[in-house]
């Protein structure tokens, strides 16, 4: 078990990003600094069209996946940007480790893990021993997510009813945390 190592999991729709962002946002009024990444929804007229990545650590953005995108890998009915994968996501989790209070990694999943520069900067993370807050794709199989399930010092599966609820726990337990190491 890894001290700090929060990983939220759960069905698509859940709340995941919701809550990751809830506890993220209430850290960084406290004074933290968040470095990582969160995945969006991209959507025209209701309908989700892909996925944008979004750095916490600089606020550069990149497309993750779309079902305009004519290359790259495909996962389901889109195809993966692994050029923004490694500009956008990789880069920001590897300069959160390097210089940030706390690591957000929203989410470790399918898509994300098409690229070896994304897995190689998970692993960085992983091993900074800051305090690290990651989403993980409930089924995804790879080498990467086992280790970080494993060696989560807490799991929360969210559903739309108790997500507010694990927001809570989360800013709870990375406040305690990081309030700690600053004192």
């Amino acid at each position: 078990m890894r001290k700090g190592l929060l990983v939220v999991s759960g069905t698509p729709g859940s709340g995941k990003t919701t809550a990751v962002l809830g506890a993220t946002r209430r850290l960084m009024e406290m004074g933290f600094s968040a470095g990582g990444c969160i995945t969006r929804e991209i959507r025209e007229r209701g309908e989700r069209k892909g996925f944008e990545i979004l750095s916490l650590t600089d606020g550069s953005t990149g497309i993750l996946a779309s079902v305009d995108i004519k290359e790259g890998p495909r996962v389901g009915k889109y195809r993966v940007n692994l050029s923004s994968l490694k500009d956008v996501a990789a880069r920001s989790v590897e300069q959160a480790a390097d210089t940030s209070d706390f690591i957000v990694i929203d989410e470790i999943g399918p898509m994300e893990l098409m690229s070896p520069e994304f897995k190689k900067a998970v692993r960085k993370a992983l091993s900074s021993m800051k305090p690290l807050l990651a989403v993980v794709h409930l089924r995804v199989k790879d080498d990467i997510a086992r280790d970080v399930r494993e060696e989560a010092e807490h799991i929360f599966v969210l559903d739309k009813e108790n997500r507010d609820k694990v927001a809570d726990k989360i800013f709870n337990l990375l406040s305690g945390l990081l309030l700690k190491e600053e004192g």
